[in-house]
């Protein structure tokens, strides 16, 4: 029977044995992570445009959620919730969502992701 071959071979080689159990706790790691911080997130909600407020100009544009949160995610670290996006007219960072304390939390947020 095919159990029997496995069992053979198995304990002829352990080390396959080992290797296919450590094979297997790697996968339910990975798992684990994945439901545990949330997943990527979906390429949905990335696309939706987010409002941007310049606070020196008091120009407003609307921007994909994704460019937003990418262009935190290139800055080096530590990041600063008081610094915005870039102005294109002004060169300073200053653009911001409208509510500040939401900015705020995806500024830590992604701060936090970048730390595991």
């Amino acid at each position: 029977m095919a159990l029997d071959r496995i069992r053979e071979v198995v304990r002829q080689k352990p080390w396959i044995g080992w290797a296919v159990v450590g094979g297997l706790c790697l996968i339910a790691a990975a798992a684990v992570a994945i439901q545990f911080t949330g997943g990527p997130p979906d390429n949905a909600s990335l696309a939706n445009e987010v409002t941007i407020r310049y606070e020196d100009t008091g120009t407003e544009v609307k921007i994909p959620r994704g460019r937003v949160e990418q262009t935190i995610w290139d800055r080096p670290l530590p990041l600063d919730p008081a610094q915005g996006l870039e102005n294109p007219d002004t060169k300073k960072l200053t653009g911001f969502y409208p509510d500040r304390d939401d900015w705020k939390k995806m500024v830590e947020d992604i701060a936090e992701q970048r730390k595991r």
